[in-house]
């Protein structure tokens, strides 16, 4: 049977309805709220992000120094410690070189990259990317504005730049120190400065070294690694102190040191 209502029941339900109506949100402040939630992630999504890489990118640099000091004992074993590869000085990029002497540069990299490529393994593969302008720790100071990615990681690391230092005019005989190199934690993505997403290692006859390691006098963390210091090279000797020390504090406060505080707190 059919169920009917009475007059009474129907003014109830009306009245409830219209309460709802008035306790229901507005539009307006609908977007009040979702303006005022827009404007608290756009001041702190920033933050979040930053101490996300800072306790991500140790780790990428770790492995990336991992797999390449591995490579390196394989090389040597292959092929002799890279002094006696009979390399071309490849230092300069952007010089006025002719084309026979930036020919045998590209060679000496290329020879350089396919013996390690060797033993990097499958994880990696070697594709050249566009020009990018690469910084300084201040984000400001110009670096270069000719680097492009040169071999590929599967998890975005790239290696920006590969520096030679072999020929019969340089020491790499004498005092190991045959050329750098430099590694982009994040491929393509910014910010491109030293000490935040790149980050540079020292080519030794027996592999490659991380730049600012306690005792290094080329790029010492204590003058090449200095918060709120400008300059292109500022930022060089960050990459020993990321790995060993697995925190990036010296672009928050001062009074770092491998014979001082290892944190900011």
């Amino acid at each position: 049977m059919k169920k009917e209502f009475t007059l009474a029941e129907c003014t109830t339900d009306v009245t409830k309805t219209n309460n709802d109506r008035n306790n229901a949100f507005t539009l307006a402040e609908v977007l009040i709220t979702l303006g005022i939630i827009g404007v608290v992630a756009a001041m702190t999504l920033p933050s979040l992000i930053q101490k996300f890489r800072e306790k991500e990118y140790p780790t990428k640099l770790k492995k990336f120094y991992a797999v390449m000091e591995n490579a390196g004992r394989l090389v040597e074993e292959e092929y002799g410690t890279v002094d006696t590869w009979g390399l071309s000085n490849s230092f300069v990029e952007d010089d006025s070189s002719t084309q026979e002497e930036i020919d045998k540069k590209t060679k000496s990299v290329n020879t350089f990259w396919s013996r390690y490529g060797e033993f990097i393994g499958m994880s990696s593969r070697q594709k050249y990317g566009q020009p990018r302008t690469v910084y300084g720790m201040d984000k400001k100071s110009v670096l270069s504005n000719t680097l492009k990615s040169f071999w590929w990681f599967n998890d975005g690391t790239v290696i920006r730049s590969t520096w030679l230092q072999t020929n019969a005019n340089t020491s790499c005989s004498d005092n190991n120190k045959c050329g750098d190199l430099s590694v982009d934690l994040n491929g393509d993505k910014g910010p491109n400065a030293v000490g935040h997403d790149i980050f540079f290692f020292e080519i030794t006859k027996n592999g490659i070294k991380p730049l600012g390691y306690k005792g290094d006098t080329s790029r010492p963390f204590d003058t090449s690694c200095v918060h709120g210091a400008s300059g292109a090279y500022n930022g060089y000797g960050c990459t020993a102190w990321v790995i060993y020390n697995e925190n990036m504090d010296y672009l928050h406060c001062d009074g770092l040191g491998w014979d001082k505080k290892l944190r900011c707190r």
